[in-house]
This record gives structure tokens, sequence and C-alpha cells, in this order.
């Protein structure tokens, strides 16, 4: 080779190095430079290719799976109701499969190769650490029971929780399959527990399932039989004791101090308690409803078609059940104080919170704006104003709307006519994050990070007053005539006067437990307190991310029944979905939550046996290496590490669609890559030995 060719390649070594640097310190948490990292490194291979006259990509036994897999995928495009949009997606699928290749190249000996995974590790690691120091706020604020969901600042927590298993299950690997030295084993260690902690920060089943399956697998194939039994065991203690808790908390006022009168546990899940002339109910979810008598017993009173998260007074003898799948149920009250079920009805997008107010019943949905049904007697009077749509919070009073939207930061209000909006005549936002907590006597009540403050309407318009700094981080607020009762955050209960612009605290209590609802009578406060165990909350049929998936899993079946063969294309099934879904289901997604159904689905039973028959070979291919390599320090753990990331992305993907996950999909390729790169590395230096 002439000197300029060998001065060309060293450049491009040198750069080459760099592009896949940022590959991986990016492949957990940037998709953009990681695909930039990506694409850099193909052409500078491709480059050194075209100098060297030399084929850089070494073959690795899965070509005739990717053949067979791609076939199906073209089959599938011919087939489509949408061909356009499924050649867009077979051609994402091809750009991503030479990441198999990339770390068998050429220029990657086996030492260089494991300084690639230390930095993928590395880099890996501290986005772990960030997702801890981002979960303290959500761990002394009980953010993970409001949010039902972590921190998210890289990716979608779903998609988070799935990248960070791989570091997981690599870092139990090595720890109990690498000979090496007590400092090492104890980084190791470490590792495990910050990767486990972030994990359980991220607070999606999903990843748990996932990381669970991959950590059996490792343990299992590692023949670590005396892990396997206490692990099964920690997991068992795991689920028995993190039980559901069901409460209503009934206290008295004596004067400005609380005493607890009464502590009740309900059948079902306490989530709401609405208080009307002097009656208590409470939404006992799949209990239905239940009245509090005087005696604070809990007497059911209604059942509901599916699981009741809300019941109020919509307007004189009409009163509403809100299901946790969207829907209203509509009741009659007789003269007798019994109810009787007139009919079902609800808006047409996804609910994100509702009021009833001037006899008026407004849902404000996520997708489709704001829906006001102006007649219990007619449920299809009702007027749609598709411009109020990311409304997060809302409460009507007789003169306006006010509407907030956290995606936003802003709260609109809006102005209204016989009840009706009219028009917006005030816009509210800051730089600093605030939360809308109430209403109370034409007041809009807010909370920030310098106190709670009032939006007070002047004649120029809304003027914002600090009522008062020491209370922060309120969530929920309820008034009975000239007082005010807040809860915070900070588990406390305050009882103000609002008074000459300022709130006077008259009396606070702190609380043993974060309330869910709050509802008011005589002199009681009635708290409701619910705790649901998130893992057992995977098999729950009443979750509503459970009941999305099975609508979509249902819907999905009937998609395939008339496209069996080749399915209808890898496209986004949103449109088909609204075709086969049930009315109220209103979570629309492009995908079916689940890799094997959305293949039946996209590709039909010939995408199907190409998928399965592809996940077969990537395991044989695996565990071939593992066995030429075995005892081999360093390749031997990573590989068992691989293989158990590919059992948590297989159980993951019983509830997600990850094959379909760019940043999911690009972690497979990734880790199987580096193994075959490992196992060429390994060859040539044998053979040089």
């Amino acid at each position: 080779m002439d000197n300029g060719n060998s001065k060309a390649l060293k450049i491009i070594d040198s750069a080459l190095f760099v592009t896949v640097f940022i590959y991986l310190a990016s492949l957990t948490n940037s998709i953009f430079v990681n695909q930039a990292g990506y694409f850099l490194s193909l052409i500078l291979l491709l480059c050194r290719a075209f100098i060297t006259r030399e084929n850089v990509f070494k073959r690795n036994g899965l070509e005739t799976a990717l053949i067979i897999m791609i076939a199906a995928e073209i089959i599938a495009t011919v087939f489509s109701i949408n061909k356009g949009q499924s050649f867009h997606n077979l051609f994402k699928f091809l750009l991503l499969i030479p990441t198999l290749y990339l770390f068998s190249a050429a220029p990657f000996d086996f030492k260089r190769l494991k300084m690639f995974f230390f930095i993928y590790m590395g880099f890996a690691l501290a986005g772990c650490i960030i997702y801890l120091i981002l979960s303290y706020n959500y761990i002394i604020y009980n953010q993970f029971q409001i949010q039902q969901s972590g921190p998210s600042p890289f990716k979608y927590p779903i998609t988070a929780s799935e990248l960070i298993s791989f570091t997981v299950v690599f870092s139990l690997s090595f720890l109990l399959n690498e000979k090496t030295t007590r400092r090492n084993k104890t980084l190791l260690f470490a590792a495990f527990i910050i990767s486990s902690l972030a994990l359980l920060a991220i607070y999606k089943r999903t990843g748990w399932l996932g990381t669970g399956a991959g950590i059996l697998f490792v343990l299992l194939y590692s023949k670590k039989w005396k892990i396997v039994i206490p692990f099964f065991i920690a997991a068992a203690l795991l689920v028995f004791f993190e039980k559901n808790i069901s409460e209503l908390n009934i206290y008295k006022e004596n004067g400005n101090t609380l005493i607890k009168d009464a502590s009740v546990k309900t059948g079902g899940r306490a989530y709401d308690i609405a208080s009307d002339s002097g009656k208590i109910y409470l939404s006992d979810y799949e209990n239905g409803i239940v009245e509090v008598k005087e005696d604070n017993r809990l007497e059911k009173i209604l059942d509901a078609p599916s699981a009741a998260a809300a019941f109020t007074k919509w307007t004189g003898k009409y009163y509403t059940a809100y299901l946790n799948d969207t829907r209203f149920v509509l009741y009659e009250k007789g003269d007798d104080g019994g109810f009787k079920m007139l009919g079902q009805f609800f808006s047409p997008g996804f609910t994100n919170c509702y009021k009833q107010a001037n006899g008026l019943l407004y849902v404000c949905d996520e997708d489709s704006g704001l829906t006001v049904f102006k007649n219990p007697a007619d449920t299809k009077d009702s007027i749609r104003y598709g411009k109020i749509t990311e409304v997060s919070k809302m409460f009507a009073d007789s003169a306006f709307i006010a509407a907030y939207s956290v995606k936003k930061n802003e709260l609109n209000v809006y102005g209204l006519e016989k009840g009706l909006p009219a028009n917006i005549i005030y816009t509210y936002s800051q730089k600093e994050k605030f939360d809308l907590a109430g209403c109370v006597n034409e007041e809009i009540i807010l909370s920030d990070k310098e106190g709670v403050s009032a939006l007070i309407k002047k004649e120029s318009g809304f003027e914002k007053i600090l009522l008062n700094k020491d209370i922060k981080n309120i969530y929920l607020t309820e008034n009975k005539k000239d007082t005010l009762y807040i809860l915070s955050m900070e588990k406390k209960l305050y009882k103000t006067i609002p008074s000459d612009g300022k709130l006077n605290i008259i009396g606070v209590s702190t609380l043993d437990f974060l309330p869910g609802n709050m509802a008011l009578s005589g002199n009681k406060i009635y708290l409701t307190r619910l705790r649901e165990s998130r893992f057992a909350s995977a098999f729950d049929k009443y979750n509503l991310s459970n009941l999305t998936r099975l609508a979509l899993w249902s819907a999905g079946m009937k998609i395939f029944g008339e496209h069996p063969i080749a399915g209808v294309g890898n496209i986004d099934l949103a449109e088909q979905y609204k075709l086969y879904k049930k009315d109220y289901n209103k979570e629309i997604q492009g995908h079916m939550h689940n890799n094997f159904i959305h293949i039946m689905v996209t590709l039909g039973i010939i995408g199907l046996i190409a998928f399965l028959f592809l996940l077969y070979k990537i395991f044989s291919r695996l565990n071939s290496v593992y066995r030429e390599t075995k005892g081999t320090p360093f390749i031997s753990s990573y590989v068992i590490g691989t293989m158990g990331g590919v059992v948590a992305f297989i159980v993951a993907g019983l509830t997600e669609w990850n094959f379909g996950d760019h940043e999911i999909i690009t972690m497979i390729w990734f880790s199987a890559g580096l193994c075959f790169g490992l196992l060429n590395s390994y060859k040539r230096e044998k053979a040089d030995q």
C-alpha cells in the first residue's frame, strides 16, 4: 500500500474511533446524536473499504434469517393498504441492519472492542445517576404515586426502562461470571445497584418485568442455582408485601385542629369522594359507588359497568359516575333517595379532566378538545370546542373556565356566555412550573415555588397576587363558605381564610399519608387514601393501561383475521384500530403494544414465522459464540449478558412494540454485533498465536 493510502487510512481510523465513541456515548440518551455517530461510522468504513479494496464486514450467521425477514417486509409492502408508508418503514429497518456488522470491521481489535463496551457502560451508568438525582423530588413529593411514572430527561420512560435493563443485565452477568479482582467485583456490584435503582426510579412495569426475566435467564444459564431460589423468594416477597391499601379517613374539626374520627378500609379502591346535600359518596372503583353513613359505615348503593373513578351531581336529580375507561354513566335520583341508571355516554377523545358547573358538564379531551354536554335528559345535546386541547386541569365558575396545560405550562381563562365558552379573556404563563389548584369566589388559585397566589379579576383583566409564601406544592383545594382547605404534597392540610389579598392560616395538620381526594360535610373532613401495588398492577384487569392493551390486542386479532397472509403492511395502525375498537376506547395507538400481535397485523403469518425464525437464529448464534469462547475472560460474560438482554427485550415486547422502537432495536443490534465482533477478534488473535 502506498504512503498516501496509509496516511488516509490512519486519518479514517482516527475519525472512526471518534464517531463510534459518539455512537456509544449517546446509545442510552439521544437517538439523534446516536444515529449521527452511526451513519458517519458507516460512511468512514465504506471509505476504508474503497481504499483497501477489502470487504470490511464479516458474515455472522444471521444472513438467512435477515433475508427472510426482509422478504416478509417486501411481500407485506406489495399487498399493503398504504404502500408508501410501508416502504418507508421497510427502508428504516434496512438502514439499521449494518449495526450487526459494524463491530466486526477490520480496524477493531479485541482491545478496542473491549474499550467500546466500557464506553457504553460508563455513559449508561452516568445516565442512571442522572435519573436517580431527578427522582429525588419524585420521592420527596410523592410524585410516583400521583404520576405513575418516573423522570424522563432523555427518553420516554418505557423506552428508558428497557434501555436500562441492558445495563442491569450486563452488570450482573460480569459480576457473576467474570473472574476478576475484588476491586473490580466491587465496581461491578456498584454498577448493578445503581442501574437497578435507576430502573426502579423510572417506575415502568414493562422494564421491570423484562429485566426480571433477563436476570433469571442469566442466573439459569450461568447455573447459579444458589441464587435462583433467593431470587424467586425475593420477587414473591416483593409482590406479597406491596399490597393495595384503600381507606377512607374521617376527621372531626375541633376548633382549628383535627381529630381522627375513623379509618375505614374499603372493599374496592377509594378513588374519589364527593359531598352532596349532607351525604358523602365514595367511588370505590371496582366496588361501585358507596355511601358513607353517619356512623361511618360504608354501604354500597350502586354497581357500575366498569370501575368507577368518580361520582358527582350534575344538576337537579341527575348524577354521573365517571368510569376508568372514560365513559360516563348517567343516574337519576328518585324521591326515595335511590338511583336509577339511565344510560351511558362519552366524549369523542381521550378524557383528561371534567367539571360540572352551571348545569353543564364540561369534558376536556387531550386530543379532541372541550365537549360541553348541555342537557342530562339528552346527552346528545352537546357542543364541541376543538381548539381547547391539551388541558390537564380545569375549573369552572359562573363567569369563566380556567384551563391549565402542563405541556405548555400555560393557563387560559375563557369567558362564559350562558355557561358556554366565548373567547379567551386572559392567558397566564411563566418560566417556572406552576399548577392550577382551584377556583374560590371567582378567584383562580395557583401554586408555584413562591407559594400560593390568586388571579383576581380586575377591570383591565386579571392580576396575580401572592396570598401566602409559606404554603407550597399544593395539589387539592376545597372551600366551605369563607374557609379554604388546602392539601400539599408535604402531607399537610391547611385551614385558611382569604382576606384582604392574603391567605391567613388558621390551622394546619400534618397527616401520615398523602390523600387522594377530599370532601367536606358539617364538621367532618373525609380523605381518601389509596396505594396500589405497582408490581401487582401488571395483572390488574381494571388498570387503564392494561385495559388499553387488551383493547388493542382484541382489535389486532380482528385485523389479522381479515389480512392473515401478508398483513396490512408495516404502517401506522391508528386508522385501522379506529375501525375495530369499541367507541369508548379512547387511547388511539399506531401500534399494538405487543411485538407478536403487531407483526401478525402488519406482516401476517408470513411475517410472524420470519420474526420467530430471526429470534431463534439470534439465540442460536449467540449460544454458538458462547460455546466457542466459554471460559474466555470478558467475552463469555458479555455473551451471557447479551442473551439476557435479548430475553428482557422479548418479555418486554409482550406488552410493547419495542421491535419497532428505534432506540431499542439499535441496542439489540449493537449488543449482538459486538458479540460477533468479539468472536472474530478472538479467532484472529488465536490464529496469530
